[in-house]
């Protein structure tokens, strides 16, 4: 672009006096009545008997490890009946609280309702026995239940028991079993009462357990959710923790999944790089390590830290960490290789939390937990520099996200990027041998490895589902696949993806799903990170070739023969490609508002210069294969710093009272819609809701938009006024844009990004007071559950870009003189001017 079009972005404010009610939401309709039991005496029994039997078992499994019998018992309820906030309002009532939830459907299409169950006490597990009893001789009394209450509630009650060992297990536990070493570390997760009383009880019943067994517990982390530990035990304590009824679950620590190396021969090494400036954004980067002399990256690593690594150092010893370092430091290394001087545009921050491990693999600390020592670098970094980016080339490639629960890291995550107020970009991990596709034709191998994209087995693992992040997956640069030299082409070797496409390893969505059918959108983007090709030597079985010259992307590595740059692949390499973005995206937007932005408009800004990667026209099948292989697409940083008079992006960011909705007016230039060439609008929303992974509605608010045409003011005001909650709005589809994705396909997520586009002069209806096109965003928030600690706002941000072909289109102009600019906005102008 040149330095004549670069334009800053627009901030709008909202109109005023647009705020209407919207009814509540009903929190527990919707669910059909349970089915009677033929005999409600006879079902009654069965329950009780269930109940008595899981109690009977939890004492003796708690007296044999020496632990009080008394308090916080933990159970399993399922149903086929009354769902949602009617059974926390049952078992509140009784002293009981759901601490996790799943919902799924059978072959017949009924639903399932799993519930986790904590009684805080004795008391609570008699109270529940005698809704039980009264329940079965059918007593009308009501006591702490009325009477429909606890019918409905015990004839939805299909069975209770006690979780068994097995439920307790984790991924990397289950597949591998216990190590053969007389001690190993152990996570376990507890669940976490109501009372932190209760939550100390436990925490010292465990590490009673573990020091009576010869064990210790080495770190404590808690979330919203969950109390997690580390220890140190042999087989016979871990067998004893899974018995008990607190356990949540029990895994062998993760293990990351590095990136593999390359070789890139350069001769280009700098001899010095030019001064940082000091108003340069930063990256925090979170890995192995940083070398600050690294010639490539010498002056601008503006701080390291050893967060308990025991290398006693925080330079890189494994190289992991470099490699990310280079490009979150410089973004795309092609361009400075093709002739560009050598010089960064974001200063690091190393948050050393890996060290070098066996078999070059990076490893955490083996006596912390993960989550801990995580929040401790981000907390550090936010705090002494205040850095609000942060990259986590990180993940647990065992742990798979299958559906249900949340996972613990991404909770915290999660918990940590709303309190801070920070942008954590996290990789969605590799799938480090992906198979093999079939098919005899270039087109056949590529309609496999989408197949094999979009399995089960390849969607994103811990922490990838985090709400509140921004994860990444990987696409290809090249589908070239050359020798060492660069020149020869290896003519036994294939690209099994099109050049813009998914690369063979990334990690797919969709991400954490409330059910089935409401997933969220993860990966949110995708960038450049290296591509495998399918490869066949003769007399030999196919393989992966992952070291050819071209199929890496070219990063800062540790020195090797003299040379400090290399290729490397992997989502860990995708992931700061956007953390670069977001650090120039959060430069650019402070440069506007005159002050640090939010993390939610970094990530709606991030969102609004994001397109479906250039890979052939036809190989995303529809929108939802779109969706789940590259999320909104690729982010441009381009336009993340500048708006050009034919492309602007207009922001804005607000809070909302719960169930209320916020109106935004824009107007379109003429030009926008008469001149010839293909244009667009795309419209981004961030929000930061509370979380609780104990619940099945994880996010506490949910958000959504739409942007309408024609409407006068007042139509506005009554179509929205008069909406029910759980239909559609009551507006006439002629003035509503067709935005794709559909609001149902994203509104799960909090990084919702919709466009729409024309090759054609696009309808858009006048208005009738305005006289001209005008567009009015309609922005609500919904309560999902109350969160009496939280604040009743909900913070959020929008970042609507409007681009045409044609240069001349003067879009930028239109907006600045006729939208509500805001007034800090006008007044930088002004002393620009």
């Amino acid at each position: 672009m040149e330095e004549a079009d670069r334009l800053n972005h627009l901030e709008i404010e909202r109109e005023p006096d647009w705020e209407y009610e919207r009814r509540k939401r009903s929190m527990g309709g919707g669910a059909p009545s349970p089915t009677r039991p033929d005999d409600r005496e006879e079902h009654g029994n069965q329950v009780e008997s269930q109940l008595d039997s899981a109690a009977d078992n939890v004492r003796d499994d708690r007296q044999e490890a020496g632990v009080i019998p008394d308090r916080l018992m933990v159970l399993e309820f399922n149903s086929t009946g009354i769902m949602s906030d009617k059974v926390h309002d049952v078992l509140e009532r009784l002293g009981a609280y759901v601490v996790d939830e799943e919902q799924r459907r059978d072959d017949e299409q009924r639903t399932h309702y799993r519930y986790v169950v904590q009684f805080s006490d004795q008391e609570a597990l008699q109270a529940f026995k005698d809704e039980i009893e009264c329940y079965r001789i059918e007593e009308e009394e009501t006591t702490d239940l009325p009477h429909g209450m606890r019918r409905d509630f015990v004839d939805s009650l299909n069975s209770i028991r006690l979780l068994d060992p097995e439920d307790r297990i984790g991924p990397r536990l289950s597949n591998e079993g216990f190590p053969e070493d007389e001690e190993f570390f152990l996570d376990i997760d507890l669940w976490r009462p109501q009372e932190r009383e209760d939550t100390l009880q436990i925490r010292q019943n465990i590490r009673r357990i573990c020091r009576e067994r010869g064990g210790r517990i080495t770190d404590t982390v808690s979330t919203e959710s969950l109390l997690l530990l580390r220890a140190k035990v042999g087989e016979e304590t871990a067998r004893t923790l899974l018995d008990l009824d607190v356990v949540a679950r029990a895994d062998l620590p993760p293990r990351v999944d590095a990136s593999l190396n390359g070789v890139f021969d350069t001769t280009n090494t700098p001899t010095e790089l030019p001064e940082p400036d000091p108003d340069a954004p930063f990256v925090c980067v979170v890995d192995s390590g940083i070398n600050p002399g690294h010639p490539f990256l010498r002056g601008w690593v503006a701080d390291s830290h050893d967060f308990g690594t025991g290398e006693e150092t925080p330079s890189d010893q494994n190289g992991h960490g470099t490699e990310v370092a280079g490009i979150a430091a410089y973004g795309n290394l092609r361009e400075y290789l093709e002739g560009k001087d050598w010089n960064p545009a974001v200063k690091l921050l190393n948050a050393k939390v890996l060290r070098d491990g066996p078999g070059g693999n990076p490893v955490f600390p083996d006596d912390e937990r993960v989550e801990g020592v995580i929040a401790e670098a981000i907390e550090y970094f936010c705090n002494q520099w205040d850095c609000r980016v942060f990259n986590l080339s990180l993940g647990d490639p065992e742990n798979v996200y299958t559906g249900g629960r949340q996972f613990q890291w991404a909770e915290k995550l999660d918990e940590i990027a709303r309190d801070l107020d920070v942008v954590i970009v996290v990789s969605a991990v590799n799938r480090t041998d992906p198979p093999f596709p079939e098919g005899n034709t270039r087109g056949e191998l590529r309609d496999s490895m989408k197949e094999i994209l979009l399995e089960e087995d390849q969607r994103v693992c811990s922490p990838a589902t985090a709400s509140l992040s921004v994860t990444v997956g990987a696409i290809s640069r090249s589908g070239a696949v050359l020798a060492e030299d660069g020149e020869t082409s290896v003519t036994d070797s294939i690209s099994v993806v099109p050049e813009g496409g998914p690369s063979p390893f990334t990690r797919t969505g969709p991400g954490y799903s409330l059910q089935t059918q409401k997933p969220a959108i993860k990966p949110d983007f995708v960038h450049f990170g290296g591509n495998y090709a399918l490869q066949t030597l003769a007399g030999t079985n196919e393989r992966w070739n992952k070291i050819s010259y071209l199929l890496g992307e070219p990063t800062t590595i540790l020195e090797d023969s003299g040379r400090f740059l290399g290729t490397a692949k992997g989502t860990s390499i995708a992931a700061p490609h956007i953390s670069h973005i977001a650090a120039v995206s959060a430069s650019a937007a402070e440069d506007l508002i005159g002050e640090k932005p939010s993390a939610n408009l970094t990530r709606a800004l991030l969102g609004s210069t994001a397109a479906c990667p250039s890979c052939e026209a036809d190989w995303f099948e529809d929108e939802d294969e779109m969706l789940s292989l590259v999320g909104y697409g690729r982010c441009y940083k381009d336009e993340v710093q500048y708006s050009a008079p034919n492309r602007v992006h207009v922001i804005a960011s607000d809070e909302i009272e719960l169930d209320q909705l916020h109106v935004y007016k824009i107007p379109l230039p003429d030009a926008f819609l008469s001149e010839r060439g293909e244009r667009g609008i795309t419209v981004s929303l961030a929000y930061d809701p509370p979380v609780r992974s104990s619940r099945k509605e994880y996010l506490a608010r949910t958000m959504q938009f739409e942007l309408l045409h024609g409407l006068t003011n007042s139509e506005v005001a009554r179509y929205r006024a008069a909406q029910d909650d759980e239909d559609e709005p009551s507006l006439p589809n002629r003035n509503r844009l067709d935005l794709r994705p559909r609001k149902t396909k994203v509104q799960w997520s909090t990084l919702q990004v919709r466009r729409k586009e024309w090759v054609q002069r696009p309808t858009i209806r006048a208005n009738n007071e305005e006289g001209s096109p005008i567009l009015h965003l309609m922005v609500l928030c919904q309560e999902r559950f109350e969160t009496p600690l939280e604040p009743s706002t909900q913070s959020y941000s929008v970042a609507v870009k409007f681009w045409h072909e044609d240069l001349s289109v003067d879009i930028h102009q239109k907006i600045r003189s006729e939208a509500r600019v805001t007034q800090r906005a006008r007044e930088r102008e002004r002393v620009q001017v």
